[in-house]
């Protein structure tokens, strides 16, 4: 399906903005990488505003907001997980809002060419500002296919059609979104980390796609596809392997499933150990571990190392009781050696929840009131994790509702008063007298 274009434009190349790039190499096993990259800069300017042929052709900006591709001719023939990608055009492409919504696009700081290591989990770090302070969320996509682009065509005509949605690159046998760099691959985004986890078994040019979704107030406003370059060396022996989970202390690698319930501990040692004797680093990450999305967190101590190369670690959580509704909960283990290249493994930890009425039962059976009487403020005690308060007066009309273990009586008149506690799917009611005690 083809979709009719509202305005065209060549842009022209400055050499004068031409740089050679310092490519970093990715492990001090390696001295060099023989890549040679330069950024060039390509400058045009479009006026937005579509001639209104029902309006004598005035000016007119769109109410809908614009979609702006950029379409360039061919890849580097060395990318191996797309299809003959010298005659596959490239298409950038963002959608931006209409003119009155006053908006300053996101921009992504990210390597246009990126170097990593076969057989190591490598990071790739990127920076994300949004003058605006509007929200934005990072996906990994296919890369865009030009439609207009190809083999011997490096500066396409800009056409009046564009093929609409914007094809995706065809991608090698062996190769898919979720699968760039063939089996085994590894695209792990840490988005509250602004970093991409990559791993590849196999040696040779990548190429993926970036999407960024921009939201002012819950509201999508924008759109951005680009395109990164990624490259893996052999940068050390095969035989020198990440840091694993060692089964002679605590769990051993296949135990890293588990299933509890409510009101349950979870409380298992692991112990990681590196075969090479390299010494061992690691660093934990979940929300699991984020007091603000469940209470009580789990956490993660260590308990001993031996040496470098063993370490000891305990992992201990209590599930609070509703921890079921957000059930499945994961985690990740991210373990590197001292070796030359920091071989880093991405160790993934998975627990399911069941509900536990029971648990529930005998919780809500603890709450009480104090003190009651009172002559203002009461306190909810013997609860903890999510719960809901509804106040009624002795006639039965509500008169407010609340999450707080903490009521404030002092505004209401003496008498008697009912909460009742929703916790779990249980309601508990329960008796208060408001009085002056003299």
């Amino acid at each position: 399906m083809g979709v009719s274009l509202i305005k065209t434009e060549n842009l022209v190349y400055n050499p004068a903005l031409t740089t050679l790039l310092s490519i970093q190499v990715p492990s001090d096993c390696i001295n060099s990488t023989s890549k040679c990259v330069f950024t060039a800069t390509y400058e045009g300017s479009v006026e937005l505003c579509y001639n209104d042929t029902s309006n004598n052709g005035a000016l007119t900006p769109s109410p809908k907001g614009y979609h702006i591709v950029n379409e360039r001719c061919c890849r580097n023939n060395s990318i191996i997980n797309l299809d003959v990608p010298g005659s596959q055009g490239m298409a950038i492409h963002c959608y931006i809002p209409p003119d009155m919504v006053p908006n300053n696009s996101p921009s992504i700081h990210v390597d246009s060419i990126w170097v990593g290591c076969v057989n190591d989990t490598s990071q790739l770090p990127y920076y994300i500002n949004d003058l605006d302070g509007d929200s934005v969320v990072v996906s990994i996509t296919s890369p865009l296919n030009g439609s207009n682009s190809g083999a011997f065509n490096p500066a396409p005509q800009p056409s009046n059609i564009l093929t609409w949605p914007i094809p995706t690159g065809v991608y090698s046998n062996g190769f898919s979104l979720t699968s760039p760099f063939g089996n085994g691959s590894v695209v792990d985004l840490l988005a509250n980390q602004q970093v991409l986890n990559l791993h590849s078994t196999i040696q040779g040019d990548f190429s993926i796609g970036i999407k960024l979704y921009e939201y002012r107030n819950n509201i999508l406003i924008g759109i951005y596809n680009r395109e990164i370059q990624l490259t893996f060396l052999n940068c050390s022996p095969s035989n020198n392997t990440p840091p694993n989970l060692d089964p002679n202390q605590g769990i051993s690698a296949n135990q890293t499933m588990f299933s509890i319930n409510e009101g349950d501990t979870l409380d298992f040692d692991f112990g990681l150990s590196d075969t090479q004797n390299d010494s061992v680093f690691m660093i934990y990450n979940g929300l699991i571990f984020d007091s603000n999305y469940i209470n009580p967190p789990a956490y993660i101590s260590t308990l001993s190392q031996q040496n470098p190369a063993n370490t000891l670690h305990n992992f201990y959580w209590e599930a609070p009781f509703n921890s079921s509704f957000n059930s499945p909960f994961s985690f990740k283990l991210y373990v590197t050696d001292s070796y030359c290249d920091n071989n880093l493994r991405i160790i993934p930890f998975i627990i399911y929840v069941n509900s536990n009425n029971t648990f529930i039962e005998n919780k809500i059976n603890q709450f009480q009131i104090h003190p009651n009487p009172t002559t203002g403020i009461v306190e909810l005690q013997g609860i903890n994790g999510s719960f809901e308060v509804d106040l009624y007066n002795y006639a039965g009309k509500h008169l407010q509702s609340t999450s707080r273990s903490t009521i404030d009586l002092s505004d209401f008149p003496n008498g008697i008063y009912l909460l009742k506690v929703a916790y779990g799917d249980k309601t508990q009611e329960l008796r208060v007298v408001k009085e002056n005690i003299h």
